[in-house]
């Protein structure tokens, strides 16, 4: 495995070109608003992308066609405006995400792989009745902190 982490430089020696192990891409807190040109050669072979606190507003270009391996994706700490269909990653199993941006996943989560949602930020005493509805088979944290789906 190949962590690619925040102190580490940027550069073609930190994208090993012919690696054939899933890679851990670590990129979080570097002020991006796009993917490193170096990550393109190894898309195909990212198992988790960390891009947290970061400059995202949209999705990067080619996050939802080129990683066809990834099963973990943290966008948390990005100003996003929108979260599009994540549901063409068949292998994505967690998602990270802003609690504040929790009605942009409404329309396609429950058509996704995804089984665990992590939701940072601010504390929810429940979740959504659209997602006790229809998402029941994702576990969901708050925090690090299992919310149930048994409310009522």
């Amino acid at each position: 495995m190949v962590r690619i982490s925040h102190g580490d430089t940027l550069c073609k020696e930190n994208f090993p070109i012919n690696y054939s192990d899933p890679l851990d891409i670590d990129l979080s807190g570097r002020r991006l608003d796009q993917l490193p040109k170096e990550l393109e050669s190894l898309a195909d072979k990212v198992r988790t992308l960390v891009l947290s606190g970061n400059c995202f507003v949209r999705l990067p270009y080619g996050l939802q066609t080129h990683f066809p391996s990834l099963e973990t994706l943290d966008l948390h700490g990005n100003p996003l405006n929108e979260i599009p269909n994540l549901s063409t990653l068949t292998k994505l199993r967690v998602l990270v995400i802003d609690t504040d941006r929790l009605s942009f996943v409404r329309d396609w989560l429950d058509q996704s792989s995804i089984t665990r949602l992590h939701l940072v930020g601010r504390e929810l005493a429940s979740l959504p009745d659209w997602f006790l509805t229809t998402c029941s088979h994702i576990e969901c944290f708050n925090n690090g902190t299992p919310l149930e789906h048994d409310f009522y």
